[in-house]
């Protein structure tokens, strides 16, 4: 006697509320990476600011893709709130070169372990 296969299907409202779990959470690390951008610590060679932190936690902690969009668009929205003292070209390039330095970091992570 054989057991019949049953197909578990997964209702499309839970695929849905997958989705927006995923998109609050990365709002919130995007949101955390511009107020690490306002907190700036005193050093020798000038401010160190905070901004990069939630974004390679999002690399480690969820994926690549999710720290690379943290890492793009929480640079972005701090040089926005600080006015785009470089020029928003130069911004920009500086939000893609952060989204790369969180993908290099997960890369990193799989290859080596945790770092």
């Amino acid at each position: 006697m054989e057991i019949p296969r049953v197909r578990a299907r997964i209702p499309r409202a839970l695929g849905d509320a997958r989705e927006y779990q995923r998109a609050a959470r990365l709002i919130v690390f995007i949101v955390l990476s511009a107020l690490g951008a306002m907190v700036k610590v005193g050093s020798p060679l000038g401010a160190v600011t905070l901004d990069a932190a939630p974004a390679y936690f999002a690399a480690l902690a969820f994926g690549w893709g999710e720290g690379a969009l943290v890492a793009g668009l929480g640079s972005l929205l701090s040089a926005l709130i600080s006015g785009f003292p470089l020029g928003a070209l130069v911004h920009v390039y500086a939000a893609v070169q952060a989204a790369l330095w969180a993908t290099c970091m997960r890369l990193a992570y799989e290859r080596g372990g945790p770092v």
